[in-house]
């Protein structure tokens, strides 16, 4: 978590971040779309797209080149002289869209954002794990298609955590939103992290992996 934060601070200081994390074929190019939208609102935002599969990486680092953004790899961050761990980074400044292309660090990046967008869930393949950005208190977004978590997704919707939305047009209005709104952003992700709570048993599925990627012991 500490690692997230820090990527946030060194890579994108002081800027609003929003994370599209876990997308799935077909799905980067509408992220890239409402985060350009978002940019015409927030033009200093920062977008953390981390695609599901490794095989895209490349695509999505090249839709986010052609829509003219300023794009960076995870993976190539200390051949540009960035260091997360150290005062360094200057060449890495003015990133708009760091490319989530290491494996491991899916917390790392959520950690690094305030709103996430669950993918998966604008396109019709059902969203991923909506527990992975809620138990770290983040306002949680997802498209339509949400049948792989439908009733906790469902339970996140009435307790006012999860916001879906129909379109790439509406995801970058309630980025917009939430960034804008921090009370209305604290206020979700504090519901969020109690509706993480009342899952016990997805949430110990998730505590369990949370503590194996912080290399904590399992109680």
């Amino acid at each position: 978590i500490e690692a997230g934060r820090q990527l946030h601070q060194k890579l994108f200081p002081d800027r609003p971040v929003v994370i599209a994390a876990s997308t799935r074929e077909g799905e980067d190019e509408k992220v890239i779309s409402a985060f350009k939208s978002l940019l015409e609102l927030m033009p200093e935002a920062g977008l953390i797209l981390v695609p599901r599969h490794l095989e895209r990486f490349e695509l999505a680092e090249d839709l986010a080149k052609k829509a003219s953004l300023k794009v960076y790899k995870k993976s190539e961050l200390k051949e540009k002289g960035f260091n997360e761990e150290s005062s360094q980074g200057k060449e890495a400044s003015g990133c708009q869209v760091l490319i989530g292309d290491t494996l491991g660090e899916l917390f790392q990046y959520y950690s690094a954002a305030d709103v996430a967008f669950v993918g998966g869930s604008l396109v019709p393949t059902g969203c991923q794990n909506i527990l992975e950005p809620a138990v770290l208190g983040l306002p949680v977004v997802t498209g339509p298609s949400r049948f792989n978590f439908q009733s906790i997704s469902d339970a996140m919707i009435n307790a006012g955590a999860l916001k879906e939305v129909q379109s790439q047009q509406e995801l970058g209005h309630v980025w917009n939103e939430l960034l804008s709104d921090k009370a209305l952003a604290l206020k979700m992700g504090q519901a969020a992290k109690k509706e993480f709570a009342r899952n016990s048993g997805a949430s110990q599925i998730m505590l369990a992996r949370i503590q194996s990627y912080l290399h904590l012991p399992v109680e």
